[in-house]
């Protein structure tokens, strides 16, 4: 199954829309969830307007991912994660950061490789997911972390003029 879920991506259908009905959506989608751990939920939106011209339902899924995976990264103890998105070099720019324990430095170069996970119930395919919806966009992912202090994940899209 989750070899299928790499190998079945389907072409992508790019539509515009605003990219804080997107995060709305995400905060409802993920509210239950979010409050049952007591983690804090934060978007951040410059301009308020910024739209994508992307696949939404592609979007979407990798964000889930990437909000599931700094909820498992902070825990239940002040944890933070903050949605945010501006523009940078006229390129449009989804950031999921969180506060967590971040990615250990023996590792960040092992994060995107398919079917790697430091979870128990991970499969390990959601970073390289992400990648490749990403190159399939045009644009790329790309993450800070520091171990202790929580890690940025970043969506930079393909300029859109």
């Amino acid at each position: 199954n989750n070899y299928r879920s790499l190998s079945l991506l389907q072409k992508i259908n790019p539509e515009k829309f605003k990219v804080a009905e997107l995060f709305y959506n995400l905060e409802l989608l993920m509210e239950k969830q979010i409050k049952s751990k007591n983690i804090g939920l934060n978007i951040n939106i410059k301009p308020i307007d910024l739209e994508l011209f992307a696949d939404k339902k592609y979007i979407e899924q990798t964000c889930i991912n990437l909000i599931k995976n700094s909820m498992d990264a902070v825990g239940t103890s002040n944890g933070k994660i903050e949605l945010r998105a501006y523009k940078e070099n006229k390129n449009p720019v989804l950031e999921i950061t969180d506060n967590g324990v971040g990615i250990p430095e023996d590792l960040k170069s092992q994060v995107f490789i398919p079917f790697f996970t430091t979870k128990k119930q991970g499969s390990g395919i959601g970073l390289s997911l992400a990648r490749q919806i990403m190159q399939m966009h045009g644009g790329n992912i790309n993450f800070f972390s520091e171990e202790g202090k929580g890690t940025i994940l970043k969506l930079v899209f393909a300029n859109e003029n």
